[in-house]
């Protein structure tokens, strides 16, 4: 199955937003350009950690410490976290699912399988929320791989942005 970014990229980037297209899942879907501003919002409420303070031999007072090892991973965490919060804002406001959800729910039960074998946690989710179950079956069914950077690039997210969140997961 071709993926709908690699034939975007043939027509030079342009994107008929009138037109579904079909995810690398094969799901049909509408996107929708998503305000930067839902997604710089989400991302703002998540807060670095305060930088730690040591007292040091000589001072009267404690001193930042931004090389501790704890706080370098929680800051590290807070980007992550504010990464995920804007492909969840995109999920959510940039993709609408032609037909709704699927009549039977086997993505569901894939799912939920996931989560019994400790891979996923829907702990969190309302499954009986028709919000948060489209929710749920779009962040965790619908939208794979080159999908993520069509609705990033839409949403005006650049390359540069997803190569360097990229780089801080791996790190």
């Amino acid at each position: 199955m071709k993926s709908p970014a690699v034939e975007i990229a043939r027509n030079n980037g342009k994107v008929d937003l009138d037109k579904p297209i079909k995810l690398s899942t094969g799901i049909e879907v509408r996107l929708i350009p998503v305000p930067t501003a839902a997604i710089q919002e989400a991302a703002t409420v998540i807060k670095d950690p305060p930088i730690p303070k040591q007292k040091v031999e000589g001072k009267d007072y404690p001193v930042e410490n931004p090389s501790d090892p704890d706080y370098l991973a929680a800051k590290q965490d807070a980007f992550a976290r504010r990464v995920q919060a804007g492909f969840d804002v995109m999920a959510m406001l940039g993709v609408e699912l032609i037909g709704g959800l699927p009549e039977d729910d086997i993505w569901l039960k894939k799912l939920k399988f996931l989560e019994k074998r400790g891979h996923l946690d829907l702990s969190g989710y309302d499954l009986d929320d028709e919000f948060e179950r489209e929710f749920v079956f779009k962040r965790y069914y619908a939208l794979a791989g080159d999908d993520w950077n069509l609705l990033s690039m839409l949403s005006g997210v650049t390359q540069e942005d997803l190569e360097r969140a990229r780089e801080n997961f791996r790190s």
